[in-house]
């Protein structure tokens, strides 16, 4: 028996309410990246080449701009026409209220309240060092089943991306997922900065990583972005003994751990070290604002392409008559 694959494109849809995840817009020609110089650095991540020094530089400046704009069309048209911060912040929250709307107009009285809850305290949830979505900082006497079928809804409507934990780091992932332990990610990136005030938003742009700033949670939710766009899914992994890893997926070379590192000491993973020296991986990531290179069995990645772990097409496979 022979089995045809046959390879089809991610697409995305461009509209803001759609809330479709979509690609980071320095791929789109917004920000003065060429084309050349994405494809040098995909280039060297097939590789593991370094990248050229300016090239990453330039990069890296996109990736933090990407931060504050993120991807939604209407906010990318404020960006190119002003590249105002204010006017920027004011269509991202103009988004989120419009998300606010849709979510009182489809969901009946005694649930909007909690859909709307639980979308407000992400930001907060984020921002904690276990980003572990806490149901109690909603109301200390409810339970996860009371405000299930608000994540659910806020999942279904895609302006809310979950990243459940699994106890066993081998394929089906999903097999081992626990449905009411999750960290929980907002859509883009942009509408999680569009919290944050203009003057943190001025020192993220120094990017200086020696800046007290918790920009671990960005790192993470653009990540999430990535993975959940080129897989539907995301998962993370933690156990007694061995610690959290940030992210945990399936790729074409097999379950693949990813480690998120925004500081500068990249190199300090000590639950991927643990997790490694319990089970064996084809490939195991930590992305970073560093340049390419491998040590020690781990490829380290700019954070800019995570999304090449991934593959940039989906394979698809067509089963042959019977």
């Amino acid at each position: 028996m022979t089995v045809d694959i046959r390879r089809r494109d991610l697409r995305d849809n461009d509209s803001n309410t759609t809330n479709a995840v979509r690609p980071p817009f320095y791929r789109n020609g917004t920000t003065g990246i060429s084309k050349g110089m994405l494809e040098h650095a995909e280039g060297c991540f097939k590789e593991l080449n370094t990248i050229d020094g300016l090239v990453h530089e330039k990069l890296v400046k996109a990736f933090y701009y990407y931060l504050i704009v993120g991807g939604m069309p209407s906010v990318i048209n404020v960006y190119n026409e002003t590249h105002s911060l204010d006017l920027i912040e004011k269509e991202q929250k103009s988004i989120v209220e419009q998300y606010k709307a849709d979510f009182t107009r489809y969901e009946k009285e005694d649930r909007k309240l909690k859909v709307v809850s639980v979308y407000d305290n992400i930001p907060a949830q984020l921002n904690k060092q276990n980003r572990k979505f806490n149901f109690t900082m909603l109301n200390k006497e409810l339970k996860f089943e009371r405000y299930e079928e608000s994540f659910l809804w806020l999942k279904d409507a895609a302006v809310a991306i979950p990243s459940y934990i699994v106890s066993e780091p081998s394929a089906p992932l999903v097999a081992s997922k626990e449905t009411n332990v999750f960290k929980l990610f907002l859509n883009d990136v942009g509408l999680l900065t569009s919290c944050y005030s203009i003057a943190v938003k001025k020192e993220l742009l120094e990017m200086n990583p020696e800046k007290e700033l918790n920009n671990g949670s960005l790192f993470e939710n653009f990540v999430a972005q990535e993975i959940y766009a080129k897989t539907q899914s995301s998962y993370y992994y933690k156990k007694n003994g061995i610690g959290e890893v940030d992210f945990i997926a399936e790729t074409f070379d097999g379950v693949t751990p990813v480690e998120v590192k925004s500081g500068r000491d990249y190199k300090k993973h000590a639950a991927l070290n643990h997790l490694l020296e319990n089970y064996k991986f084809n490939k195991a990531y930590v992305v970073s604002l560093n340049n390419i290179e491998k040590s020690e069995g781990i490829i380290y990645v700019p954070v800019y392409l995570v999304g090449m772990i991934f593959g940039n097409e989906n394979e698809d496979v067509i089963l042959p008559a019977l």
